[in-house]
């Protein structure tokens, strides 16, 4: 048999996978990344851990590049624009979101300038709900049903019968 082509195998997997949730990565704030760094070595430097190998060649810049990250999220969008068919994905520009953001509020979303805080996690999951409301309204949590399998639902004696009859209903 052949192999299937490029449109073939986009049909394959749409199938496979109804919707697909694209995420760029956030934006990086290389400042807040080096000062992190910086304060991170100056700490083990004062109170070095006799079980961690100290490593004095370790660089103090910052280990993640904005430029290169950008880079990454426009493979993303690019990715993002070749899956068929198109109404199977949702992109996320996680990166061009923060970056747009002024930066007194940028910088509250990240713990070192990579790692998200809490507010960082609420500003993606906020943007995922968001997108979804927008792009997919069928995939809102309000939308979804229950998923879970009532405790009372299940015969103690024999759960592999109940657990079958949901394991053979399609969530999607």
């Amino acid at each position: 048999a052949a192999a299937p082509d490029a449109s073939e195998a986009n049909e394959i997997e749409s199938v496979r996978y109804p919707r697909v949730l694209l995420m760029t990565p956030p934006w990086v704030d290389e400042e807040a990344r080096r000062r992190h760094i910086q304060s991170s070595l100056a700490a083990e430097r004062a109170a070095p851990d006799a079980h961690q190998p100290s490593d004095s060649g370790q660089r103090t810049e910052s280990d993640r590049m904005c430029a290169r990250t950008r880079q990454y999220a426009a493979a993303c969008r690019r990715v993002a624009a070749q899956i068929r068919p198109r109404d199977r994905v949702l992109l996320l520009d996680l990166f061009t979101q923060i970056e747009q953001l002024p930066p007194t509020e940028r910088s509250g979303l990240f713990i070192d300038g990579l790692h998200l805080s809490d507010r960082g996690q609420r500003f993606v999951y906020d943007a995922i709900l968001e997108l979804i409301a927008r792009e997919a309204p069928e995939l809102s949590p309000s939308s979804l049903g229950q998923f879970a399998i009532p405790w009372c639902d299940i015969n103690p004696v024999r759960p592999q019968e109940q657990l079958a009859v949901y394991d053979q209903q399609r969530w999607w």
